[in-house]
């Protein structure tokens, strides 16, 4: 258990990783303005802690909870269907986002040294496996508190920065409208149009309508990084401040990320780096063009971000594996062997995902809200619904979970063979709206007063 403060600054840590830092960067250097999404994304958190913390934190209080998979259980009264289809889910989705983190981090020495993937995966991630596994989840709050409160101090210079040395916002318009073509010596060709500096770059309108406003504003409260601090802190009359804290700490991060990516076009529109033939290593040149000092401080904010993610999405993908799914099938540790149990689960997440991540090509944000959309597939319904909806009942989110894994896999088929989704949004959006609407659905049509009736704790719980 953690005060506010610890838990606020490890959620924006946890929360901010390499996909915002490096994929971000990445993104807004190629796809135009974000800030928008950034925008939105500071103040999830405080409504996230608003609309389902004191949920997350009291339940805690009704039984023992050391993972996800227990609040589902508490919530559901044991359903194992629902708890074993919503932690496969959960557990795909980790162990894409740790994927993402581990393939951010791979590209600074790639960038750095000219290091293939797979050694770079393994130096910086087989110390992240040692740490997890020796000081499991409460070394890693403490670690991405640290983490968290450096990733806010270096965005605050790095606005300094944008601002007192590249003009902000209006410098990088001058750059971008005096040259929108520009080659450089390296051959590679960028393009760059005023869309790029709009409310949300070159996105279409089903994307602005959908995926910057549902995808993120709901989608905070369905994280991970957000569900498992609610019931880590101490004291529940914190959870405001620790709302708070993360949302600040959430707004500066979000907007040096954003800064960053600017800082990129400018320097390549202006004629002051060469375009990128890496997009992913847009921070990584950013950093070098500004000296060694500025250097070390982006370099170590933006592993920060990437190290403090991939410890806790491995240590949540360890417990759903090595705990919850297998309760699901009455197979139970206890003690010491559900400790062995959990660091052998780490070891071998940690090494699969290092192999994977090194021969994935896929850029780092397109694996992060693949691993985003593909949480909130399952989340939302169960956990945000479940949370503050009396009648949702057992049958209900059997059906969201259940589905939910099978319609991610068919998904993810379809993707890799080259499907085009309607109105240009990616496949997770449709899962999502499917599993939520079923899920509400199938509780108005299944309601049982005997069977779905809670109990007064659970009832008092979700009544907060």
């Amino acid at each position: 258990m953690f005060g506010p403060l610890i838990t606020g600054l490890s959620s924006t840590a946890a929360m901010v990783s390499g996909m915002i830092m490096v994929g971000g960067t990445a993104g807004i250097y190629l796809n135009g303005n974000a800030l928008s999404l950034s925008a939105f994304l500071s103040c999830c958190f405080t409504a996230a802690y608003i609309f389902i913390g004191k949920r997350m934190r009291a339940i805690a209080e009704i039984g023992p909870v050391t993972s996800l998979g227990d609040i589902i259980a508490l919530r559901y009264k044991g359903n194992r269907v629902i708890k074993g289809f919503a932690c496969a889910v959960i557990f795909i989705g980790c162990f894409a986002y740790l994927i993402t983190q581990i393939a951010a981090g791979a590209s600074l020495f790639s960038f750095l040294f000219g290091w293939p993937s797979l050694l770079t995966s393994g130096v910086i991630f087989g110390v992240v496996i040692l740490y997890v596994m020796i000081g499991g989840e409460s070394a890693g709050i403490l670690s991405q508190a640290f983490q968290g409160a450096l990733i806010v101090i270096v965005g605050i210079i790095l606005c300094a920065v944008f601002f007192g040395r590249f003009g902000g916002f209006s410098g990088v318009m001058e750059a971008v409208a005096a040259n929108p073509t520009i080659t450089g010596s390296n051959g590679v060709t960028a393009n760059f149009s005023p869309r790029l500096l709009n409310a949300f770059g070159t996105d279409t309108l089903g994307a602005k309508a959908n995926t910057w406003i549902l995808f993120s504003f709901v989608g905070v409260a369905c994280q991970p990084a957000t569900l498992t601090r609610m019931y880590a802190i101490k004291e529940p009359r914190d959870l405001p401040y620790a709302g708070l804290v993360a949302a600040i700490a959430q707004g500066i991060a979000c907007f040096a990320a954003t800064i960053l990516g600017f800082s990129v076009m400018y320097l390549v529109a202006a004629g002051e780096i060469n375009p990128l033939a890496v997009a992913d290593e847009a921070v990584w040149h950013l950093a070098d063009y500004l000296g060694s000092v500025m250097n070390i401080l982006i370099v170590a904010s933006v592993m920060a971000a990437i190290i403090s993610s991939a410890s806790m999405y491995l240590s949540i993908s360890a417990s759903m594996l090595s705990k919850d799914i297998l309760s699901c099938f009455r197979i139970h540790f206890k003690d010491q062997k559900q400790i062995r149990a959990y660091r052998i689960a780490i070891g071998v997440l940690g090494i699969i995902g290092i192999i994977v991540a090194s021969t994935n090509s896929e850029m780092v944000i397109t694996l992060g809200f693949l691993g985003w959309g593909t949480l909130m597939t399952v989340t939302l319904p169960v956990f945000v619904i479940g949370m503050v909806w009396k009648r949702a009942t057992q049958k209900g989110m059997m059906f969201a979970a259940v589905s939910a894994f099978i319609l991610n896999i068919i998904a993810l088929a379809l993707n890799q063979r080259g499907f085009v989704w309607p109105a240009g949004l990616p496949w997770y959006m449709y899962v999502i709206c499917f599993t939520t609407a079923g899920s509400i659905l199938v509780s108005f049509l299944t309601y049982d007063e005997k069977k779905d009736c809670l109990d007064k704790k659970l009832e008092a719980v979700i009544d907060l």
